[in-house]
């Protein structure tokens, strides 16, 4: 459901920037975005395409359909979505930038024009949108071994707080043997 509200709530921003803030932007000056969206793109793509080798998901692969999967095969996977969302950019982006000297060729007639840059801005705003999720999914490797190592350092405190009570009351009750001898 969460996952839902998220897209639609992508969508609405996507078609709205694009029909009110890219209709009266020529498609050369929306074409210059494309540039800068497509080094994202690419460089989006390489860090996945990183994380992914350094996580091994061969080792899905190896296990048997009723084990479990270990943590890096786990992380591995939540990485496949942001991974094929930052390839679908990257192709996206890619076309777009080959099909934009076309466009601008293209003898339209000029009631068609804004019709034409809303929908080539509701393409770039998903784009955008997409590089942000997936920026924010990069992220999540470096989040799960920090929110691991804490968890490890809380149940480290606690087992040395629990031995180091149980080694007290232990030389309390030697003292209090020892007194009734």
């Amino acid at each position: 459901m969460k996952k839902i509200r998220i897209l639609l709530i992508s969508i609405i921003i996507a078609v709205s920037t694009g029909i009110f803030g890219f209709r009266f932007v020529s498609i050369e000056n929306q074409a210059s975005l494309l540039t800068d969206l497509l080094q994202i793109s690419a460089i989006l793509f390489a860090i996945l395409g990183i994380w992914i080798a350094i996580l091994d998901p061969t080792s899905i692969l190896e296990k048997k359909p009723s084990s479990d999967l270990s943590s890096r095969s786990t992380l591995a996977l939540d990485l496949i979505p942001p991974l094929i969302l930052s390839t679908t950019a990257l192709i996206i982006t890619v076309l777009l930038k080959f099909i934009t000297p076309i466009l601008s060729v293209i003898n339209a007639p000029s009631s068609y024009i804004p019709f034409f840059r809303s929908i080539y801005g509701i393409i770039i705003t998903s784009i955008v949108i997409a590089e942000i999720w997936v920026i924010i999914a990069t992220l999540l490797p470096i989040a799960s071994v920090l929110i691991k190592n804490e968890i490890d350092r809380i149940k480290k405190d606690y087992r040395n707080r629990e031995w180091n009570l149980t080694k007290h009351q232990n030389k309390r009750n030697i003292g209090t043997v020892l007194v009734f001898q």
